[in-house]
């Protein structure tokens, strides 16, 4: 009987050096599959990293590579003036809250809202889905052509919210502004689709737990100073589809900054206001007054508007001379004051010093942030987006409904 033990033991230890020692199972199965496993999974990583990856926390771009040696000088007497106080500057970053603000915003809905049919989207689970693709033997193609006979719909967008959501836009300039009916089967709107979807989810989730995700924005604490890196690394930390340098997809890279400042220096004057009024798009706000022969910008009708508490209100007014091949500023206006000289020791001193606009410093901001929304929010989101282009589409789609492949029809697509 002893024997017969200690044959079934060393039967049993013979066996277990045959197994693998992690898993037990014969022949290592289950180890060579979680080896395959795990090797090509790293080398989808490796391949889709910067796709991939929530990130990059610190980026590798210098900013103040392309830039002149006054600005930089300037900016570090700037950032070392608000070490000392709550304003975060490049070494105070990354801060969680830019960083989840940015993947929340961002990361989140980009691809659904920039991807669309025909164009490749980075990512790990988007080369999975092309490998299963072909290899079941699908496909589609890169562009689908229009159908024949299909048409939108014209209506206004207050028909539109009344018969899809039952509801109606406040604003009664929203009858007199049009879109189509509905989306063309031939158009991807799965990535759209699926965006919204998560915006409103998270929006209404948000709001029934008592939380209006707009008002997360509102603190004003801490502020970031006058640093072009720190706002570069606020504005794409935990965004994961490029760096604030890379020229891609939609983005020009932050290059703003040494352009603006090479065309102060050839202009040989801290005239800001002057330089963009001459050589950007806020040209379009000006208004030449022959008897005098200067240019004027009025935005003092947004002062109406209630700022959020904190921030400063918008509105301005300014007025400029031709100086050889630009405009020169010789007036600034806001909240009742005029600015004529702008060679203040003090104003100069408290921005250099203490990150501080005054005076015609301020009245410059203010007007320039009113540019910007003027620009951007009326011109091109409300006059191109959301008055133009919508129209256009639906306008274009049924009056060729009939000819999809007329040579006209193909331009306006």
């Amino acid at each position: 009987t002893d024997k017969e033990e200690q044959e079934t033991l060393l039967s049993k230890e013979l066996a277990k050096k045959r197994n693998c020692n992690c898993c037990r199972a014969k022949g290592c199965a289950v180890c060579c599959g979680f080896a395959l496993i795990v090797f090509t999974l790293s080398v989808l990583v490796h391949l889709n990293w910067q796709a991939m990856c929530i990130g990059p926390l610190f980026h590798a771009d210098d900013v103040d590579a392309l830039r002149l040696r006054w600005a930089v000088d300037a900016e570090a007497l700037r950032r070392a003036a608000a070490s000392a106080t709550p304003l975060l500057t490049e070494r105070a970053l990354p801060n969680a809250f830019g960083w989840m603000t940015n993947v929340a915003t961002g990361s989140v809905y980009f691809e659904d809202m920039n991807f669309v049919q025909g164009f490749d989207r980075p990512g790990c689970w988007s080369l999975v889905e092309e490998l299963f693709s072909r290899l079941l033997g699908r496909s589609e193609p890169k562009w689908k052509p229009p159908v024949a006979g299909e048409s939108m719909g014209i209506q206004s967008y207050q028909t539109y919210a009344k018969e899809q959501f039952g509801r109606e836009f406040p604003g009664e300039f929203m009858q007199k502004f049009y879109t189509g009916g509905r989306v063309p089967s031939w158009e991807d709107n799965e990535g759209h689709a699926w965006g919204i979807w998560k915006l409103h989810s998270m929006v209404s989730t948000s709001r029934a737990a008592g939380i209006d995700p707009i008002t997360l924005t509102y603190p004003m604490e801490p502020r970031v100073a006058f640093d072009h890196r720190a706002l570069a690394k606020m504005a794409s930390d935990g965004f994961r589809y490029f760096g604030p340098m890379e020229i891609q997809y939609a983005n020009n890279g932050f290059y703003g900054a040494s352009v603006v400042e090479r065309l102060l220096q050839s202009c040989r004057r801290s005239d800001l206001l002057g330089m963009l009024m001459t050589d950007s798009v806020f040209g379009a706000h000006l208004v030449y007054e022959k008897g005098t022969g200067r240019f004027h910008v009025d935005l003092s009708g947004m002062s109406a508007y209630q700022p959020i508490p904190g921030y400063a209100a918008l509105g301005g007014k300014a007025s400029f001379e031709r100086d050889g091949s630009s405009l020169r500023t010789v007036m600034l206006e806001y909240q009742g004051k005029s600015y004529r000289n702008f060679t203040d020791p003090e104003v100069d001193r408290a921005y250099e010093q203490n990150n501080t606009r005054l005076g015609w410093r301020m009245a410059e901001g203010a007007l320039i942030a009113s540019l910007l929304s003027m620009t951007n929010l009326v011109m091109h989101v409300k006059d191109l987006h959301m008055e133009i282009a919508a129209a256009f589409q639906a306008v274009t789609v049924d009056a060729f409904s009939n000819q999809p492949k007329h040579p006209l029809r193909r331009l306006l697509d």
